[in-house]
């Protein structure tokens, strides 16, 4: 895995994070 894959997943995984938050947080 090159070093900008690990960089592309990482970011992706903690933008859909953050997105997921945002989502529920209105509903809390």
């Amino acid at each position: 895995m090159s070093a900008t894959d690990t960089s592309r997943r990482r970011f992706l995984t903690g933008a859909a994070a953050a997105a997921a938050g945002l989502a529920v947080a209105p509903g809390v």
